[in-house]
């Protein structure tokens, strides 16, 4: 069995002035994730303030099918069925986006039935 070791910091031990810089740490820590969020909400602001420009400007009809099928992938279902609605939407994009609501409307239909068959198979036992 390893030996048990004790922590780098033991917060059980520290001196009042060992709390307050710890404590200053801690603010500094969350003042940096603050920065970092705001910083990250400016860059998606400046993204989508830009995208319709970007996709009217661009001249490659598969760049946009892909930027729009990318999105469609890798969004939520609520988002993609949102995003198909975008008007420069490739036709063959709002299908696959078809698809994949009508693939999970049938995976959630499976597993009601499932939950139902077993509730009704425990029910008459």
């Amino acid at each position: 069995m390893p030996k048990k070791r004790r922590p780098a910091i033991d917060m059980n031990n520290l001196t009042e002035r060992e709390k307050r810089a710890h404590d200053r740490v801690l603010q500094l820590g969350g003042g940096l994730a603050i920065s970092q969020h705001e910083r990250h909400e400016k860059i998606l602001d400046a993204v989508r303030d830009s995208f319709d420009d970007a996709v009217a400007e661009c001249e490659d009809p598969a760049l946009i099918r892909e930027i729009f099928s990318l999105f469609g992938q890798t969004a939520s279902l609520s988002n993609a069925k949102t995003i198909a609605t975008h008007p420069d939407c490739p036709a063959d994009v709002r299908a696959e986006i078809a698809a994949r609501v009508e693939e999970n409307n049938r995976r959630l239909a499976t597993a009601r039935k499932a939950r139902e068959a077993k509730r009704n198979g425990a029910s008459a036992q």
